[in-house]
């Protein structure tokens, strides 16, 4: 007896909380209440290092990182800060061509440059570094990087326009996996969630 009452109870809540949440969703919908949401665009005269955006992402403390052909940029919100690299002759340059941003386990942030290799910024030290699967080939395509991808054992798999690298961070290298670059990986680079590429088991695609 006190299990049926239970469940009508239930029931009765049931009929008046489902319509209360239909109404919050209604609210929440762009497309069915676009008057909740206010789109502002954003660019260069807001202080954007450049109009064409690359990538996009926001890390775990909620800045944006917003990648350009013409630079890489943290927003806050309100103010945008232009990130550089400081070479070791003391003068910045911009990180151009900013295809794809992934922040690791260690809150650093790595970023991948179609122009100049792979940069990683430390936030303890605020410190920028770059590597290059063939630093010692600076023309090379291998140093093209357009994605990373950190799998579940630790390994980070690297695009570039030479072909698929592992970077072993421990040791700091780069090795190349004998896979070659192919135009399909515009479609798959384009994909924010790399996680698509494995499976439960651990097998990368």
């Amino acid at each position: 007896m006190i299990r049926l009452r239970y469940f009508g109870l239930l029931y009765i809540l049931s009929l008046f909380l489902l319509p209360q949440v239909d109404a919050q969703i209604h609210n929440l919908d762009p497309i069915l209440n676009p008057g909740q949401f206010k789109i502002h665009h954003i660019g260069p005269e807001e202080g954007m290092c450049g109009p064409f955006l690359r990538s996009a992402f926001q890390d775990k403390y909620g800045y944006m990182w917003i990648g350009t052909d013409y630079g890489l940029d943290m927003y806050d919100g309100y103010t945008f800060k232009n990130i550089t690299y400081r070479e070791s002759d003391s003068l910045s340059s911009q990180i151009l061509n900013v295809m794809h941003l992934l922040e690791d386990p260690d809150r650093g942030l790595w970023i991948c440059s179609a122009n100049n290799g792979l940069y990683y910024y430390d936030r303890t030290r605020d410190e920028m570094t770059v590597r290059k699967p063939l630093p010692e080939y600076p023309d090379s395509n291998a140093n093209w990087v357009t994605g990373i991808y950190l799998d579940s054992g630790g390994l980070y798999w690297v695009f570039t326009g030479g072909g698929l690298y592992h970077f072993d961070r421990k040791a700091d290298t780069f090795v190349y996996t004998g896979i070659p670059y192919t135009n399909l990986w515009s479609n798959i680079i384009n994909i924010e969630d790399f996680s698509l590429l494995e499976l439960e088991d651990g097998t990368v695609w």
